[in-house]
């Protein structure tokens, strides 16, 4: 699954250790953003991770978490 640097950064900065509490935070980004490109990236990730399985879902998470780095400046 090929996710853009906006996607990326968001599941990085999220708490949850289930998918349902993964899914309520970007819910509520996509809800509640104040930057319009951060609305959409949080409705097409959460379209993007629909699709998987648990498991693969909470493996992409794993894995962005343990080797995503934020970009500096």
């Amino acid at each position: 699954m090929e996710l853009n640097e906006m996607e990326k950064r968001m599941l990085y900065q999220t708490e949850g250790s289930e998918w349902h509490a993964i899914l309520h935070e970007l819910a509520m980004a996509s809800r509640y953003a104040g930057n319009p490109d951060r609305r959409k990236a949080a409705d097409s990730l959460i379209g993007k991770l629909n699709s998987l399985t648990d498991g693969e879902r909470m493996e992409i998470v794993h894995d962005i978490r343990r080797n995503y780095r934020l970009p500096r400046g």
